[in-house]
């Protein structure tokens, strides 16, 4: 009885907070978050996505808020309307405008933003088209950013990157869209789908297998034991965040886990094996055990089917118009970040050329310096000689021309945002070769 008063008085007070709102839809409004004493102040808006409110800040922003974790502290005098609610242009020069005639009065429009992730996830440029492209939403006042994922993953630290930027959105409400070509967000592309609030998945798509690895600065992969336990316990964090089933997360990236679908009271819930025998003793005859997800042994993939039966996906959409339907969004704009794809691929080519052309040059520097060494081509006799004199700076010179091409190299070794081609304890090792060397050749000029 408690429960159902609990309940009955918070359904009560939700609708008070969206009436008293409502009633100063048109005027500023000063609210303050329950629990974090967090103030904001803007004009609630109509707009709604997936239970949350659009309220537009004073500042141009947007934030997605739950009514109920908000009281109003105060309300100013009605402020402007926005005169904007105009159409919005992608970079490719395309506009989606989901309203009816031109002449028409106009309500305020969902501003969305479509970044694709597309095929590999391989260089760091990703990350820094993201960021590029989260810019361009935020200067167009977006509240909706879309992430269409069409990938089979990679490596994890990119998508860690791409993460941390999909986390720290606190003006837009993000989603993922599992469609594209190749069907599926594997890997890393579904660690990233789960980085967003909600998932939506095209027919004939797949989600999971997200088994981790991380490639080395010689191109292979290494996947120990110390990564793989942080990385699974990041993705179990991340899904619970963000309310995805935990269960689900684990048997993506642990094959030691089996998840299963039970039922209490009628209620679905998705927990690995040893969450399910609990659930049986707790709850007994209200206990009914349903469809084993994936066995122990296995790395769980879901269809989008699978995934929308067991709360991963919100809905199936198939096209854009399909996407914003189930978000009930009839209203809105969308803007596409096509560039993303190729503008990765032609950053992630010329920095690597950058990095080839410096080893090639300090490689052959190097050899030059080996081949010109006196103590290595020249009898210990002829020291002090001419020859001896000017073979010594000629190596040294070779040395100087090493040193400047490792401190370039030294550069992208330590640059965080750059794809690494070497390391940076590598780097330091050269650097000593180097100095060592060319400290001896000096000494034997001085006697």
């Amino acid at each position: 009885m408690k429960a159902i008063l609990y309940r009955t008085g918070a359904v009560v007070a939700v609708c008070l907070m969206l009436s008293i709102l409502a009633a100063s839809t048109a005027e500023a409004t000063v609210l303050k978050n329950k629990q974090t004493g967090e103030i904001i102040k803007g004009t609630l808006t109509e707009q709604k996505i997936n239970n949350k409110v659009v309220f537009k800040l004073d500042s141009g922003a947007s934030k997605f808020i739950v009514p109920e974790e908000w009281e109003v502290v105060e309300t100013d005098e009605p402020g402007p309307a926005d005169q904007d609610g105009g159409e919005s242009t992608d970079d490719a020069g395309k506009t989606t405008d989901a309203t009816g005639d031109a002449g028409e009065e106009k309500k305020q429009r969902v501003r969305a933003y479509m970044i694709p992730i597309k095929g590999a996830i391989m260089s760091k440029a990703l990350v820094r088209g993201i960021d590029k492209a989260l810019d361009e939403a935020k200067k167009k006042r977006c509240t909706l950013i879309v992430f269409q994922m069409d990938t089979g993953g990679g490596r994890v630290d990119v998508a860690s990157g791409v993460i941390d930027r999909i986390t720290a959105i606190d003006w837009a409400k993000t989603v993922a869209w599992v469609s594209g070509e190749e069907k599926q967000a594997l890997s890393a592309g579904a660690f990233i789908s789960l980085a967003t609030e909600a998932i939506y998945m095209a027919p004939d798509t797949t989600i999971g297998a997200a088994v981790p690895f991380h490639g080395t600065t010689s191109g292979s992969v290494e996947v120990d034991e110390k990564f793989q336990s942080a990385f699974r316990a990041k993705f179990r964090a991340l899904a619970q965040k963000r309310g995805h089933p935990v269960a689900i997360a684990d048997a993506m990236v642990d094959s030691s886990v089996a998840a299963v679908q039970v039922f209490v009271d009628g209620v679905q819930q998705v927990v690995t094996e040893d969450e399910a025998r609990l659930l049986k003793q707790e709850h007994g005859e209200k206990y009914k055990r349903g469809k084993t997800i994936c066995e122990r042994g296995k790395i769980l993939t879901l269809t989008a089917d699978e995934a929308l039966e067991y709360g991963v996906a919100k809905a199936k959409a198939g096209n854009e118009k399909d996407l914003m339907q189930t978000m009930e969004i009839s209203d809105y704009t969308v803007s596409e970040a096509r560039w993303i794809p190729d503008w990765v691929t032609k950053t992630a080519e010329t920095e690597k050329q950058r990095f080839e052309k410096a080893r090639n040059v300090f490689n052959s520097n190097f050899e030059q310096a080996m081949m010109s060494d006196p103590t290595r081509v020249m009898y210990p006799d002829q020291r002090g000689t001419a020859p001896w004199t000017r073979m010594t700076k000629q190596c040294m010179g070779y040395l100087k021309n090493c040193a400047l091409a490792l401190k370039e190299i030294e550069k992208i070794a330590n640059d965080p945002d750059a794809d690494r081609h070497v390391s940076p304890d590598e780097v330091n090792e050269w650097k000593s070769r180097l100095q060592a060397m060319y400290q001896r050749l000096g000494a034997s000029l001085e006697r």
